[in-house]
């Protein structure tokens, strides 16, 4: 979990110095304060704004890719890759079991043909 960079150890010394600063009876006043700060920001007009104009950047991107036949093109390179792996497989396959079982036109050492060597 981490929330804007501050992970949950920074956050309990956060709230542990807020104790410390604050005071245990006017942490709650101070809390729901705050909690009332971030909800009226939330609701402001700027940010709606803001939410509204991320939204619009994300469905623009969206229409880019369909619109240029991205997904398509995605598409035939996931296939391409899903091919590559299973060839891929089937040649490891026959080239380990090529090396567990010898043919027959592979010279066998015995000692009858070792000392010639």
């Amino acid at each position: 979990m981490n929330i804007l960079g501050v992970g949950p150890l920074e956050l309990f010394a956060i709230f542990i110095i807020a104790i410390l600063v604050i005071g245990p009876n006017d942490l709650v006043k101070t809390a729901r304060k705050v909690g009332q700060f971030i909800r009226k920001g939330q609701q402001s007009d700027l940010w709606q704004a803001i939410q509204g104009s991320r939204k619009a950047i994300s469905r623009f991107s969206d229409e880019i890719i369909s619109d240029s036949d991205l997904e398509e093109i995605k598409d035939e390179l996931a296939e391409l890759n899903s091919l590559r792996d299973r060839n891929k497989q089937t040649i490891e396959k026959q080239f380990s079991s090529s090396l567990n079982s010898p043919d027959e036109k592979t010279p066998k050492l015995t000692g009858d043909n070792i000392s010639g060597i």
